[in-house]
């Protein structure tokens, strides 16, 4: 609006309400956020089986009887005509 208008006579001028232009900046400010961290230390069980031996000895007499004469099965009979087993084939 130029001032030449304002004075003239007999012209009353008219005010409106003002309007408001923004001219926005904006600053940084920080905030502390905290994020508790906690380290737990876990020692977890695992049942692993540990296999111990024992051992024991004993002597065992395997007699393979005489050449050429019927041997004894275990049934009881003399002679029974079974063949014992031959012990070094087990």
């Amino acid at each position: 609006m130029s001032d030449k208008n304002i004075n003239k006579p007999g012209v009353q001028p008219i005010y409106c309400d003002p309007q408001y232009v923004y001219h926005d900046s904006y600053v940084c400010r920080e905030i502390p956020v905290i994020h508790p961290i906690v380290h737990v230390n876990r020692q977890n069980i695992v049942n692993v089986p540990r296999h111990y031996t024992q051992p024991t000895q004993s002597t065992q007499v395997l007699d393979p009887g005489l050449p050429g004469k019927d041997q004894v099965c275990g049934c009881g009979h003399r002679p029974c005509g079974h063949k014992r087993p031959n012990p070094w084939l087990w």
